[in-house]
């Protein structure tokens, strides 16, 4: 990757090549750092410094977001969230460069604050980690959770590599790709391009699903922190509600109302009977009060799982606990982008024009 100027660009901006496609960067604001932070189908992020404060940030370019109508609309409700809520768990939007050519009116640049790594990194690294630092990781994805939850916004996609990471070991959320309001969309229901692994037994089942599924979300990583490893791995949605059913048990009658897929209700009434893995058999040097609260989280009745504030108030965090810590939000977020009459000229303009949402 090629980071020079281009002796073709205009006085005062630098060109970074990537692949043959240019980003402009204004060079009194900004110096185009040499490095690559990552690079995908979708877009690639570099380093750059903010000239002023000295401060690495990141300049993300995503490719093609205004190809595809729904495409374009999962990554304008991200971007409109981020810049919406205003949370230290959350990746904050410095600002969204807009394109100078039509060439380039398909894609999107984005800088934001700079994070040096991924919870991903740290749980399949050879280094060693304490309780502590899992309680902390646990305590601030519940704290962001609250947050979220208290705005109406279901995140329904945490996962590991999109929680982003300082030195200092902050997390914040860096993507709300598959995040929904529940305040204005209507029925939240599954959609196949969620990864697998972090479908809930209601998406699995393609039921309504609310806030419940964050918390499982939550459980799931906290066994990634014990276990540094994926805990549920199933092959496709069979396999991955038997991986499930084969560590939380089977349920019981009395948790099978919620289900409304007949299909998917007869499969589960016809399974043998198994009992619910004991946890500290899978992790044998955790904490117990850990171990209790995943008890609690990883239930296969959403409407028995703890809510976020209720997971705070559990005994794992009585050394962290601050009532200070937590925030909520003082507005519900309302995501207009799924109306029947939404353009790419209209999403263009809640990225570009500030619009990005609503509020109640």
């Amino acid at each position: 990757m090629n980071l020079e100027p281009n002796h073709n660009d205009k006085k005062g901006e630098k060109s970074i090549d990537t692949q043959k496609k240019f980003w402009k960067v204004d060079e009194e604001k900004f110096q185009a750092a040499k490095k690559t932070i990552s690079e995908s189908p979708g877009g690639i992020e570099c380093l750059i410094i903010d000239e002023n404060t000295k401060q690495n940030l990141t300049m993300r370019k995503m490719s093609g977001v205004f190809t595809d109508l729904d495409y374009a609309r999962s990554i304008v409700r991200s971007i409109s969230m981020l810049k919406f809520f205003d949370h230290e768990n959350i990746l904050k939007v410095l600002d969204i460069i807009k394109p100078e050519t039509e060439t380039n009116s398909k894609d999107i640049l984005m800088i934001t604050e700079h994070m040096e790594g991924s919870l991903y990194q740290v749980i399949f690294s050879k280094k060693s980690l304490s309780n502590d630092h899992i309680q902390d990781f646990i305590y601030q994805l519940l704290l962001v959770t609250l947050y979220l939850h208290s705005a109406d916004v279901i995140h329904r996609d945490f996962r590991p590599s999109l929680l982003l990471m300082n030195k200092e070991c902050l997390l914040k959320i860096s993507s709300f790709q598959w995040a929904r309001s529940l305040s204005g969309e209507g029925d939240v229901n599954s959609e196949s391009v969620l990864p697998l692994y972090c479908k809930t037994p209601e998406m699995l089942l393609f039921e309504k699903h609310g806030k419940p599924v964050d918390i499982w979300a939550i459980g799931c990583i906290l066994t990634e922190l014990l276990g540094r490893a994926v805990l549920f791995t199933g092959k496709d949605y069979l396999d991955q509600l038997n991986k499930i059913l084969e560590i939380i048990g089977t349920p019981e009658e009395d948790d099978l109302g919620w289900i409304q897929n007949q299909a998917g209700l007869k499969y589960i009434k016809s399974l043998p009977k198994k009992n619910r893995t004991v946890w500290k058999d899978l992790f044998p040097d955790a904490n117990p009060d850990a171990l209790d609260l995943l008890d609690k989280m990883l239930v296969w009745n959403p409407e028995q799982r703890p809510t976020a504030q209720e997971c705070l108030n559990h005994p794992f965090f009585q050394d962290i606990y601050d009532a200070d810590d937590l925030i909520v939000c003082n507005e519900k977020f309302v995501w207009k982008g799924n109306e029947m009459e939404t353009s790419m000229e209209t999403l263009k303009a809640m990225i570009y024009g500030g619009s990005e949402s609503s509020s109640q």
